[in-house]
């Protein structure tokens, strides 16, 4: 495990604007595999073709509750997970097109034969608060040294400041012709503003297919709202 680890800061509240949002729907499905970022990238596509090049789109991959936030999983790439009716389908999307995403709603997406019901849509905002972490995030140096060296130099590159980063374990997932590493990244301590903007552009590539994309960490770090 690598990490950087400074002092905590104080923070102001912060208001979450409304530009960028989590648009959940209920789902009814038993289970889907666990690498199902390409067949549910073209899932959505199908029938929402705009979230292809659309700045500021997302998705998040499904997760069963033994994802345990992100860091366990079960073993094997063509391992499955199952489901709970608890269990959404979340796309993060610009304001503009919230409305335009509810197409989904009643539609059957097949993830590499299992089929997903996709139920009613309800928006979400963005987190307030100071622990954000991402189950994925693509590692292109298959290297944990370098992937959190990467990782800061892309943070501090959006202006963030960053003084708690924790890189997790290495995963696999199929992107596309492509076998590409990611990892967990979890970040602590942060301005609220900075975790706000984090949320609204994500980090790295491949956001479209479930990576690179941070959602609130359940730690005391977190604000109730």
């Amino acid at each position: 495990m690598t990490l950087l680890w400074e002092e905590p800061h104080g923070e102001a509240i912060t208001v979450v604007p409304d530009t960028v949002q989590d648009l959940s729907f209920t789902i009814e499905a038993s289970a889907v595999r666990i690498d199902h970022a390409e067949a549910l990238y073209q899932a959505v596509v199908s029938h929402l073709p705009w979230f292809a090049d659309t700045p500021n789109c997302a998705l998040h991959l499904i997760h069963g509750g033994e994802s345990g936030n992100g860091w366990q999983r079960p073993d094997g790439d063509d391992a499955v997970i199952q489901l709970s009716r608890r269990t959404r389908l979340r796309l993060r999307l610009p304001k503009e097109r919230l409305a335009d995403a509810r197409v989904l709603e009643g539609k059957t997406l097949s993830l590499d034969g299992y089929p997903v019901q996709v139920g009613t849509a309800s928006e979400r905002p963005l987190a307030l608060t100071s622990a954000l972490y991402s189950r994925h995030v693509v590692d292109v140096h298959d290297d944990e040294p370098l992937f959190l060296q990467q990782a800061i130099a892309q943070l501090q590159g959006l202006g963030l400041r960053i003084v708690k980063i924790v890189a997790g374990r290495a995963h696999r997932l199929q992107i596309g012709n492509e076998r590409l590493t990611t990892r967990s990244l979890f970040i602590a301590d942060m301005r609220l503003e900075d975790a706000i903007l984090l949320q609204q552009q994500g980090l790295g590539c491949h956001q479209r297919r479930g990576c690179g994309i941070f959602i609130p960490h359940k730690t005391p770090y977190s604000i109730s709202r």
